[in-house]
């Protein structure tokens, strides 16, 4: 049963969650700010935007990777980028729909060049991918990379201004401050197991159990909680999640059953779940703003994008027909999202408005994608490149 990407690129790996105190996002994320993977809002951090993080991944499997464990290629189909009100929408994989900025003027630069980059965070003035089981720490302004290294393989990342945090192949959830050098544990081994998505607060960690009987689980930054606890009554295969206003929002994929899938609306202090949109095909990774939340549907390498408004849904937009294993990120009022086969689009949806900001030669295939500041940052996988550009 496959469940779209979740943080890297296919369903499974660790990408978004995010509310309330202590971070800054909303109205164009600051530099010291976390705008990750996967979501941009209120004043939540939000991890992922990776290989499969959210894009057609069997579940179980961790993102970039097949069941035998080697990478997953991108699609090499393009991305159309049709907005819901039928205006022009260049191919986000069309270079002539694109500025072609050199190094010079503005264009891609990379500023790291580690293995098979995936997952991604911004936090604290760094950006950071994981790499071969590793994570690369990098200055968003380029600079010396130093390795972060944990036993195992890290799998989903999220950052606020002051911490990283990941989860391991055991299962655990690591704290490490952006200027420090030591990991501590915040959750027991296992408590993380099979998680989607990784995201922060100012009190909590955040991320979803993707199995048949899945939840919505936290841990206490300050480790007092290493047990972990549930906060959701039992989901089907839930696919990520984002925080806004004080709400959980999750995508309940249930696999890619067609017309099975959901996006409920929760209390982190606990309570039923709330449809906002129903009869939907393995939704995943989702992202909000400060007026609609977006996500990624279809249970396979392409799909469409869609939206609906906060906080108690209403009228689908559909904004590409065939991403390709996309990454979403949210900034304000504005959304983007990038191809696993290359090519990073923005789509102002007041507005109606599509552009193609860079293309597949550009950018090659973006396996995470985040913001902050006045710039863009995303993992190029197959180049070995992680890559910024203004936004």
């Amino acid at each position: 049963m496959s469940v779209p990407r979740a943080s890297g690129r296919r369903v499974l790996a660790f990408a978004s969650l995010a509310s309330a105190v202590g971070l800054v996002f909303a109205a164009g994320c600051e530099d010291d700010s976390t705008c990750v993977g996967v979501q941009c809002s209120g004043t939540f951090a939000t991890v992922d935007g990776s290989p499969d993080a959210y894009g057609g991944r069997d579940v179980g499997e961790e993102e970039g990777a097949e069941r035998d464990g080697s990478p997953s290629e991108p699609d090499a189909s393009d991305a159309s980028t049709s907005d819901a009100s039928d205006a022009s929408t260049p191919d986000a994989n069309d270079a002539s729909d694109a500025s072609t900025p050199d190094a010079n003027d503005g264009g891609p630069l990379a500023i790291a060049t580690p293995a098979s980059p995936w997952r991604i965070a911004v936090g604290g003035g760094f950006v950071y991918a994981t790499t071969g089981g590793d994570v690369v720490k990098v200055p968003v302004g380029g600079g010396a990379s130093s390795t972060i290294q944990q036993g195992g393989t890290i799998g989903w990342l999220a950052a606020d201004a002051t911490n990283l945090y990941f989860t391991t192949s055991s299962g655990t959830v690591y704290r490490r401050p952006h200027g420090g050098t030591a990991n501590t544990p915040i959750s027991n081994e296992g408590v993380a197991a099979q998680a989607y998505g990784l995201v922060a607060d100012a009190t909590h960690v955040y991320w979803t159990k993707n199995t048949s009987g899945g939840t919505v689980v936290r841990v206490a930054i300050d480790g007092s909680t290493m047990a972990g606890e549930s906060v959701s009554p039992a989901l089907s295969l839930p696919a990520g999640l984002a925080f806004h206003d004080g709400s959980i929002y999750v995508a309940e994929s249930n696999g890619t059953l067609l017309g099975a899938g959901r996006i409920v609306r929760l209390n982190p202090d606990g309570g039923a779940p709330i449809a906002i949109a129903s009869n939907r095909t393995g939704p995943a990774r989702p992202v909000v703003d400060g007026n609609r939340i977006y996500w990624y549907e279809g249970g396979g390498s392409t799909g469409p994008i869609v939206s609906t408004p906060l906080p108690e849904g209403g009228p689908i937009a559909t904004h590409a027909n065939t991403a390709v294993d996309p990454s979403l990120v949210t900034d304000d009022n504005v959304f983007y999202y990038g191809n696993a086969s290359g090519g990073i689009a923005k789509i102002d949806v007041a507005a109606s408005k599509t552009q193609t900001l860079y293309s597949s030669s550009q950018t090659g295939g973006v396996y995470g994608l985040a913001v902050s500041g006045n710039s863009l940052f995303w993992t190029d996988y197959t180049g070995s490149r992680l890559m910024t550009a203004p936004k």
